[in-house]
């Protein structure tokens, strides 16, 4: 071939070649083109409810760049809030007369320019009835109208609203996206988180007897006795704690009790004698009142809470009753009956032969009740006149 033939051809395949190239390159120049696509919202409140933006199914942060031509997925997902459509502008720009370009939650366009969105959102406003009472408007989030606890001192207390339905309790406007809500209240008792001596909170039920605890000793008298809050002198065997809530932690502590403590040690048993001055046979006065000291202690077994007295003593104090007195003309009487009282109890007509036994369960030391140190055991004894003669 020659080399003008050569040439030639060269020159035309050139002229072929190059055209193309420019071509491409400039629809590769034309491609590397972006464009910025700025996200806002309208109508958000803060704290209350959420709304995000997604841009390809991506969380919108910032102004993103987008290559000319792309098509771009736009999506809102929100809660409390009912979607408005999506407006070209900023909030600021957007006006009522502007038409939304799209009422779709979720849609795609095509980029070819920089572009600013403003998706429109509007909070949720229920309208609410309450027990059936006439319909009040509440913002989404808001909190529900709170019942007082009319009866409290049984446990009961109010603890929110139910839906029809539903087995959800609300204390708050949280329903979802319908408008129209019809509320019952709901009360029941309430549910005490409590510790016991530091252990893990439980829940227990208003009424429900406390957890036993063995922490006795007794050998020396000291027994379970129930539970005390830090501070309160209050002993507790059931969950009725009037001044706490279900918000709280009730701190328990276990109390023991001293089976000894205020358990009597002597008892005060005194004769009145009626109608005196009485006097003996040699003429000197009988005192109107003559005390005695009784001393009892407790028994080895605990349980069984009963008292040993010195029953001798008893048995000595009945048998050496005065039974003939003089009155201050000498005139003889005799002991006919006796009485005797013990706090507001009074046994009244008691002959002289009263035993020992008669005696003790008048007072009900038997039945194991606890005394109180320096109680008094009062026997008054009647007289009748046996001669009016003077001795």
């Amino acid at each position: 071939m020659s080399k003008s033939l050569t040439k030639i051809l060269t020159i035309c395949i050139l002229a072929l070649i190059i055209p193309v190239a420019i071509v491409v390159t400039a629809i590769c120049l034309s491609n590397a083109v972006t464009y910025t696509l700025t996200l806002a919202i309208d109508g958000f409140e803060e704290n209350t409810g959420a709304i995000t933006l997604k841009v390809n199914g991506k969380d919108y942060v910032e102004p993103v760049q987008i290559s000319r031509n792309s098509l771009v997925t736009l999506s809102v997902d929100s809660t409390g809030y009912d979607f408005g459509g999506w407006f070209l502008g900023t909030p600021e720009e957007i006006s009522a007369e502007d038409k939304e370009i799209s009422d779709k939650k979720s849609f795609t366009i095509k980029i070819n320019e920089d572009l600013t969105l403003t998706a429109m959102n509007e909070i949720i406003v229920y309208s609410i009835s309450y027990d059936e009472e006439t319909a009040t408007q509440v913002k989404y989030g808001s909190e529900l109208k709170v019942i007082p606890d009319e009866d409290r001192a049984n446990g009961i207390v109010f603890k929110g609203w139910k839906m029809e339905g539903s087995e959800n309790v609300y204390t708050k406007a949280l329903f979802g996206t319908e408008e129209d809500v019809a509320l019952t209240s709901v009360q029941d008792l309430i549910k005490y988180n409590i510790s016991y001596n530091g252990e893990e909170p439980v829940s227990v039920e208003f009424g429900t007897a406390l957890k036993e605890f063995e922490d006795e000793d007794r050998e020396n008298g000291l027994v379970f006795e129930g539970w005390k809050i830090n501070g309160d002198e209050t002993v507790y065997v059931e969950a009725k704690f009037l001044d706490y809530d279900e918000n709280q932690v009730i701190n328990l502590v276990s109390s023991q009790k001293n089976l000894f403590e205020g358990v009597v040690k002597e008892i005060t048993v005194k004769y009145d004698f009626y109608g005196g001055p009485w006097y003996d046979e040699e003429g000197c006065i009988i005192e109107g009142e003559i005390s005695h000291k009784l001393i009892n202690s407790v028994k080895d077994d605990v349980d069984a809470l009963e008292y040993n007295y010195d029953t001798e003593t008893i048995e000595i104090l009945l048998n050496e009753l005065v039974k003939e007195v003089y009155n201050s003309e000498g005139g003889k009487y005799t002991a006919e009956s006796i009485t005797i009282v013990y706090g507001d109890s009074e046994q009244t007509n008691l002959g002289l032969t009263t035993t020992v036994s008669e005696f003790l369960s008048f007072y009900k030391d038997l039945s194991g009740n606890d005394y109180t140190v320096g109680e008094v055991i009062l026997i008054k004894i009647a007289y009748t006149p046996v001669t009016a003669e003077v001795a």
